[in-house]
């Protein structure tokens, strides 16, 4: 399994950037749902954030990768089906030495399937996260007609590893204990020099944990679907091994008629060593499994 989410990058005007991602029917990255397999969507957001650090990367000569961290508004519009071809779409607003701030959006068909609001982070040496002279092949494969291509082993992500162990649950609150796998398929390009877990991974960690939350006389099969992330603020890493626990808690609901949950807002919040590490507001609607 490849983590890397780019193909192609069609144009460039000064701070903006517009790419393509081709997801395959059998793309590593998908989940099942009553309509057919979609790609899961915190994959679509990092899609649209490697798309626009490519930009960064490039600017400086290729010398700093952004690392980003904080997070206004995060929404996702629609589902992306596997084997979709998705067109992306980045500006950046802020940057200099240090920091960059950012928006995006995602399309499938011409119809906005994700939306990125001030997405924000800092620069690091790129040397101390990959080979400076592997990525900047990789940008001009990226540049030119054919794209970028690498194979993939076709792997399917299990998805189960994120699951944890449930520590403490209430009818409001939970808390799992999650430990990362030293050998996950997305550490080789998470990054190669300097492993950490991608915000896509901590964001499924959270919502498995939520699943929790919903009550047994929802409808059968139904799983909850991610709507919104915002004001996330990370202030560290999870590295292959770490241990940390994901706490949430149910700010709001609403039901159907029938008593059944359709929406859920919540406050998830990531501890590790005891000191807390993220920090975000997520909501969620029901979606149901095929």
């Amino acid at each position: 399994m490849r983590f890397l989410f780019v193909d192609k990058i069609d144009q460039i005007h000064q701070n903006t950037i517009i790419g393509t991602k081709r997801f395959r029917p059998d793309d590593p990255m998908r989940q099942p749902s009553s309509t057919g397999d979609m790609i899961a969507p915190g994959v679509v957001s990092e899609a649209i954030g490697q798309l626009v650090s490519w930009l960064a990367i490039a600017g400086n000569d290729f010398t700093g990768r952004p690392v980003f961290l904080f997070a206004d508004n995060i929404e996702v519009r629609g589902p992306v089906p596997a084997g979709s071809e998705v067109r992306l779409e980045a500006t950046i607003h802020e940057s200099n030495t240090e920091t960059l701030v950012f928006s995006g959006a995602a399309f499938v068909d011409g119809n906005c399937v994700h939306k990125v609001e001030n997405c924000s982070g800092y620069f690091m040496p790129l040397d101390q996260l990959e080979d400076p002279g592997v990525t900047q092949r990789r940008y001009e494969f990226l540049r030119s007609a054919k794209g970028l291509y690498l194979e993939d082993d076709g792997q399917p992500f299990d998805f189960g590893v994120l699951q944890g162990k449930l520590v403490e649950q209430s009818e409001k609150t939970v808390t799992v204990e999650n430990t990362i796998p030293r050998d996950a398929a997305f550490f080789a390009d998470h990054f190669p020099r300097f492993p950490v877990t991608p915000i896509v991974m901590i964001n499924e960690m959270i919502g498995l944990a939520t699943q929790n939350l919903i009550p047994k006389s929802s409808p059968p099969d139904s799983q909850i679907q991610i709507h919104s992330v915002r004001n996330v603020k990370i202030r560290d890493f999870i590295r292959p091994g770490e241990t940390c626990l994901t706490k949430v808690k149910v700010i709001e609901t609403e039901k159907n008629k029938l008593g059944e949950i359709t929406q859920i807002q919540t406050m998830a919040e990531i501890l590790k060593g005891g000191k807390r590490i993220l920090r975000g507001l997520y909501a969620y609607g029901s979606a149901v499994v095929a």
